[in-house]
């Protein structure tokens, strides 16, 4: 699939060369041009309208402003990448290629510049965005809350716990795999009890399983810590050298009186002394 090239900000000195390359006639600046010296801003004004009808953006709750800005980009993109003039209908031919990637510009564009998307923009951000609109996870979840657009709620839940949730929690609140180690919910901001966490861990299993596996040492040590780390994988003691490094959460399970006693009974029954 063709990819689209990602627009580069323009450094201060690239600003200067433009506003002292101004020409007494026109519009006062140089045409951008590529290495085969076609003036890239015309072809982009020649094709926007296409490109605007192309997109929907006009049938989104942006505002004509916003979504022509949005074309205008993608166009530039577009256009920029050719090395020599292409035509209209090669220019959409390419967009049209590359709609998952222009639809995820368009969503994280449209989050970076309106701060509360109206209905129709979230149901094109949540159908469309992919895993552009995972770090406005948040954002977009109190918003469809708000409009009550529980359906868009399910599709949103679905796409984070594909792309965006690995190895962490189920929030009981809003059913995401969102639960951070620090027992809040990262979507809904709802604080966690450590008992769900533990449930859902299957730590009580799991804990059993480490004390009886674990060197003496080791359980010395998560007798001074005073808690262990888990996720759905196991058990570890905080000390470890093997948990660095690992991508998935681990969730600091603070150890009970009598799981503190278990491990104390299990010291003793050993015979070796450390």
């Amino acid at each position: 699939m063709s990819t689209i090239p990602r627009g580069k900000r323009r450094t201060r000195a690239q600003e200067k060369e433009e506003s002292t390359g101004k020409q007494a006639t026109g519009t006062g600046v140089k045409p951008k041009k590529t290495r085969s010296g076609f003036d890239v801003e015309r072809v982009v004004e020649e094709v926007l309208d296409q490109v605007y009808m192309q997109l929907g953006l006009g049938e989104l709750d942006l505002g004509e402003e916003t979504a022509r800005t949005i074309a205008r980009e993608i166009a530039e993109m577009v256009v920029s990448s050719y090395a020599s003039k292409p035509s209209p209908d090669s220019i959409l031919r390419k967009i049209q290629r590359s709609r998952e990637q222009v639809n995820e510009y368009i969503a994280g564009r449209i989050l970076e510049m309106i701060e509360k998307p109206g209905p129709l923009t979230l149901e094109f951000l949540v159908s469309n965005g992919g895993r552009a609109i995972l770090r406005e996870v948040g954002r977009i979840y109190k918003l469809l809350s708000e409009y009550n657009r529980l359906d868009l709620v399910d599709a949103l839940q679905n796409l984070w716990n594909k792309y965006g949730g690995k190895g962490m929690v189920r929030c009981p609140k809003c059913g995401f795999n969102s639960v951070s180690p620090d027992y809040t919910c990262i979507v809904c901001g709802s604080p966690v009890p450590e008992k769900h966490v533990r449930e859902e861990l299957g730590f009580a299993e799991k804990f059993k399983q480490y004390v009886k596996a674990a060197s003496i040492a080791e359980l010395r040590e998560v007798l001074d810590a005073g808690f262990l780390l888990a996720d759905a994988y196991g058990v570890y003691n905080p000390r470890s050298m093997s948990i660095r490094g690992r991508k998935t959460p681990l969730y600091p399970i603070y150890l009970k009186r009598s799981e503190v006693g278990f491990i104390i009974e299990e010291i003793n029954s050993r015979d070796i002394r450390v």
